[in-house]
């Protein structure tokens, strides 16, 4: 079996974990810092949870009251409402769900998962529960494994017991080394130790027996199993008024030497007896004789005799009938194609065809593009300026419904709705295509 860490061993990785501690305060990651952080690493979350801690290392607590009373305790973990509440040094609990170890103060190395779970336990050492309730009044039992809803739920003191199932192992209060598979296994059990229950209620009836195994023995109809209360060393498999038809293998022409023969009572108690053969009888009459019995098997082959001397030569036999045509013989392959003939000569040039008709004349073609302009005659000079004109009257400007383009940033002119924007396309001066946005505005 695997040691336990020495307490040296546990104090070095306790430095270790404050030594990281220590260095995690001068480096940390996020801001704002975390909350809940106290110092020999512990982290508690909740109203007083880890209220009274004194030298205590490594607890989590998470919970109102969680770890509240716990001073010199390490390494616990506490989470729901009252989880170890009135621990004060046990070291290595977990417990998770409310009012789990509530009640422990000095036990070690518990594991309790669910409402209630191992709430009474104080001393208890190394007991797993999980379910609701499951070892619920346990107090100093040591070493039990609970694993269901009320499982092992009275155990108080007993040791050693493994109970699988909703309410199995129930009732048990001080009985060691029990094992119970099964909902309600072994349910009524309480101070009876060694005995084994698996299936559906099986062992229902035991109380302070020890040394038994049930399986399978309940019968649902009558809620009832077949063992009794205080029976010991006995060993009982199915239940009579639901099992009526056995099968057991390796047992059917299996000759034991020496054996004794097997009998069984009217209860399905089973049992052997010296011998199965009573006192001799009174020598009755003699019967009739009997037809007579089949013939005896044949003896062996005897030995082969000599060889006689050969016989002369038979007439030579008739000459027998045609025998049927036998059947078509499957086709050959095909064979191989063969070569290809020489090329015959070429045809003789036939005459030459008469002239055919002149062809209609085509209708006449589209006329041809225009020719490009030439250039332009030399500029005259500039005539002498004449006389200045009479001024002309004022003009009427740009009438109503008239539209104007501007630029799409201009200012918009008095008189004047912008009514949208377009694209100009148009032709600069050397002749390149151009756009350009403008705004579009109508007279008022």
């Amino acid at each position: 079996m695997k040691k336990p860490p020495t307490l040296f061993a546990k104090t070095i990785v306790r430095f270790l974990i404050l030594a990281w501690f220590a260095f995690a305060l001068t480096a940390r990651a996020v801001l704002p810092v975390p909350d809940g952080g106290y110092p020999n690493g512990n982290t508690a979350e909740g109203d007083l949870a880890l209220d009274s801690l004194t030298i205590g290392m490594a607890n989590t607590a998470l919970g109102d009251f969680a770890l509240e009373i716990n001073t010199e305790g390490s390494d616990n973990t506490a989470t729901g409402a009252g989880a170890l509440f009135t621990n004060t040094t046990g070291n290595n609990n977990t417990a998770t769900g409310y009012a789990a170890l509530a009640l422990n103060f000095t036990g070690n190395f518990n594991t309790a998962t669910g409402h209630d779970a191992l709430h009474d336990n104080t001393t208890g050492a190394a007991n797993t529960a999980a379910g609701v309730s499951a070892l619920k009044a346990n107090i100093q039992g040591n070493f039990n494994t609970a694993t269901g809803g009320g499982a092992l739920f009275s155990n108080t003191s007993g040791g050693s017991n493994t109970a699988t199932g909703t309410q199995a192992l129930f009732y048990n209060t001080t009985g060691i080394t029990n094992t119970a598979t099964g909902f309600s296994a072994l349910q009524n059990n309480t101070t009876g130790s060694s005995n084994i229950g698996v299936g559906f209620g099986a062992g229902a009836n035991l109380t302070t027996g020890d040394n038994n195994i049930d399986i399978g023995n309940y019968d649902p109809v009558a809620n009832t199993s077949s063992d009794v209360a205080s029976e010991a060393n006995t060993i009982r498999i199915g239940h009579p008024n639901v099992h009526t038809t056995t099968f057991i293998a390796g047992i059917s022409g299996v000759t034991v030497p020496n054996a004794l023969p097997v009998v069984i009572d009217a209860n399905g108690h089973l049992g052997t007896e010296a011998s199965l053969q009573g006192p001799p009888g009174p020598q009755g009459p003699a019967g009739p004789t009997g037809p007579q019995g089949p013939a005896g098997a044949q003896g062996d082959k005897g030995d082969t005799g000599a060889t006689g001397a050969q016989g002369p030569a038979g007439a030579k036999g008739d000459t027998g009938a045609t025998g049927p045509q036998g059947p078509v013989g499957a086709k050959g392959d095909k064979g191989d194609t063969g070569a290809t003939g020489a090329q015959g000569p070429a045809g003789a040039k036939g005459d030459k065809g008469d002239k055919g008709d002149i062809g209609a004349t085509g209708p006449q073609g589209p006329q041809g593009p225009a020719g490009a302009t030439g250039p332009a005659g030399a500029k005259g000079p500039p005539g002498p300026q004449g006389p200045a004109g009479p001024q002309g009257p004022a003009g009427a400007g740009l009438v109503e419904d008239t539209y104007l383009f501007l630029e799409d940033d201009a200012p918009t002119p008095a008189g004047f709705s912008k009514i949208g924007t377009t694209v100009l396309s148009y032709k600069d001066n050397s002749g390149h295509n151009k756009t350009r946005t403008a705004a579009l505005y109508l007279k008022d």
